[in-house]
């Protein structure tokens, strides 16, 4: 029903470990000492964590920074992959593997050379604008994200997003409303209702009427025919698309991407 709820959840979770438990200094405190006769780690972007990165840089969208272990300075690493974000992912990765003994260097080489998965920061085309496309589904993943595009983007942002599910639209309905300051444009494409009917909660379209009283450039399209419709019209030369959401707005993103390279 709330964080704390979700958190306990995590703990209750925890306390089955049998060995070492790597957490997120900023979300779980474990002061209690409930983990006396484990292994714990935290990782961070501070130095009470055990794990902590520091010197963070970014160039281009991507992000370097130097990863500690209490005080001792371990290895500097240069991610392949977009966004502020992935410096704790990268240093969770590097903490659990570090607690496995696996060496520093081997680490590294992993990590730089990831390179993501699909539908995760994907671009599907570079040209006369990027296209992406993102899974991204909840508000502050989507924040996240877009603050990641607004690093590479030269002209405006158009962020096309197609909520997942009514409930969960009303559910953050509020969280969803702030998710968007960063993007130049927004359009609300048709929920996705996945298993779920209408009246389980509140509509994209109602998440579209709700953003227009905050926003001028916020559209609504019920589908891919007057979307299509839509982009071709906002769209400026080197404007970036960023679609968004865990329904088949991600079908759509790859058949508009292949029909802008026809044309281009």
């Amino acid at each position: 029903k709330d964080f704390n709820e979700l958190k306990q959840t995590f703990l209750s979770f925890l306390r089955k470990t049998t060995k070492n438990v790597v957490f997120d200094n900023k979300i779980l405190n474990f002061e209690d000492n409930i983990f006396a006769n484990k292994h714990s780690f935290s990782f961070g972007v501070n130095n009470n964590s055990t794990y902590y990165a520091t010197n963070i840089t970014e160039k281009n969208g991507k992000y370097s920074f130097d990863v500690f272990l209490k005080q001792k300075f371990l290895t500097q690493i240069s991610l392949n992959v977009f966004g502020r974000f992935n410096v704790l992912n990268a240093l969770a990765a590097f903490a659990l593997c570090h607690t496995l003994l696996m060496p520093a260097k081997t680490i590294k080489e992993k990590l730089e050379t990831f390179k993501s998965t699909k539908r995760r920061f994907e671009i599907l085309q570079n040209n006369n604008g990027l296209i992406i496309t993102d899974y991204a589904h909840h508000p502050t993943e989507i924040k996240e994200t877009i603050i990641a595009t607004k690093n590479i983007t030269k002209n405006n942002l158009i962020c096309v997003f197609q909520p997942h599910t009514y409930s969960r639209t009303k559910n953050l309905f509020n969280e969803f409303l702030s998710a968007f300051n960063l993007c130049n444009k927004v359009i609300i494409f048709k929920t996705y209702s996945a298993r779920e009917k209408p009246f389980m909660g509140k509509s994209g379209y109602a998440l579209f009427r709700e953003l227009k009283k905050r926003k001028s450039d916020v559209f609504y399209s019920a589908s891919e025919k007057t979307l299509t419709k839509k982009l071709n019209k906002v769209k400026k030369v080197d404007d970036t698309i960023l679609f968004l959401g865990a329904g088949n707005i991600d079908d759509y993103a790859r058949t508009y991407a292949q029909s802008k390279q026809k044309i281009d």
